[in-house]
């Protein structure tokens, strides 16, 4: 009986210092006929071998994992640190590069030691595999905490609060996780070069779709993904998601009404006066820097009719003195709309760009 037992134990060897589970008796020798003929290399691409790493690597599966989760958790937090810190001000790009590098550098330590994600680690390709995911995940806390403290930024005008209808974008958050993505792409190459990896190349932000990354990582920018931060099932404010905004810029738009409103009736508003519990009735006041280095904001009250006229270009909006080419073009790009417009007009498209 104690035989039985034993035999159906896991079996392991050393190996190079590193304890691997034995499965030689697993193996079979295959006695069938081969027609050579028709057999094919199996040679996959460089990117399709790092392709096949990467789920070891995002963060879901890291937290996971009994054997890498305490040194993830720490350098988790400090993703976070770094990432409020530069959009505090109280961290500079090269130091933000450089905390990159060096928890990337710690991770894929920590991570052969430990034997993870297998007892030999995961060589080259899993090495670039973890490096292009963790920019990856960097980029989407980048996105993440800007979106979020922009949005915070523009609870304070809400008349309805959280349950409203509003949007606010400030450019400042463009730019600054413009650099901040820099910082961070550049931490991880630097890392990639040390390592003598001139072949890396990261992942294309719209494939992250096919490879199920969660939450940000499929946007590459701030306005990208602002734009997709709505629920708007592919009816977005903007025009042209690549246009990047003044700087010194800020936009708030709100109509009336709270929840999802899909259905209301169609009344005459007084284009004059917003009120915040007719979804007709709307608002939008930008900020800007103009020629003459001072702040300046224009606002302005409308009303929407219910009909197919209700999508609308901002800058046909707003009046302001003043030449600036830049500002024209993006209030260009900027278009509002009443709730619930696409699903009475699918079909709408129109597109505002001169």
């Amino acid at each position: 009986m104690d035989g039985i037992q034993n035999s159906a134990l896991p079996k392991y060897i050393e190996y190079k210092g590193r304890t691997l589970l034995n499965i030689s008796d697993q193996l079979t020798k295959y006695e069938g006929d081969l027609d050579v003929d028709k057999l094919k290399p199996f040679a996959p691409s460089a990117a399709e071998r790092r392709r096949a790493w990467r789920s070891y690597f995002y963060s879901e599966t890291m937290r996971g994992s009994s054997k890498i989760s305490d040194v993830y958790a720490e350098i988790d937090n400090e993703i976070d640190d770094a990432v409020n810190r530069f959009l505090d001000g109280d961290m500079s790009e090269d130091e933000l590069s450089q905390t990159c590098q060096d928890l990337l550098t710690r991770l894929s330590e920590a991570s052969d030691e430990r034997g993870y994600p297998t007892p030999m680690g995961a060589g080259v390709d899993g090495d670039q595999a973890r490096a292009d995911t963790f920019f990856s995940d960097f980029r989407r806390r980048i996105l993440d905490r800007a979106i979020e403290r922009n949005n915070q930024e523009g609870l304070q005008y809400a008349a309805n609060g959280k349950d409203g209808h509003w949007q606010y974008y400030n450019s400042d958050y463009y730019y600054g996780t413009e650099s901040a993505i820099s910082a961070v792409k550049d931490g991880v190459m630097n890392y990639c070069r040390e390592k003598g990896y001139s072949d890396f190349t990261f992942t294309e932000p719209g494939e992250e779709w096919e490879l199920k990354a969660v939450g940000f990582n499929y946007y590459s920018d701030f306005n990208s993904a602002w734009s997709n931060s709505f629920g708007l099932t592919g009816h977005k404010a903007f025009v042209d998601e690549d246009q990047a905004p003044p700087k010194d810029f800020v936009w708030f738009y709100e109509f009336g009404g709270k929840g999802k409103i899909y259905m209301y009736e169609r009344k005459d508003t007084d284009p004059n006066t917003f009120d915040p519990e007719n979804p007709l009735s709307a608002r939008m006041w930008i900020s800007y820097r103009g020629e003459d280095g001072k702040i300046h904001k224009v606002s302005k009250n409308f009303a929407f009719d219910g009909s197919a006229s209700d999508l609308k270009s901002v800058a046909d909006l707003l009046s302001f003195s003043g030449k600036d080419r830049d500002l024209t073009r993006f209030l260009q790009n900027l278009r509002v709309f009443s709730g619930g417009y696409f699903r009475q007009y699918p079909a709408t498209r129109l597109d505002f760009r001169a």
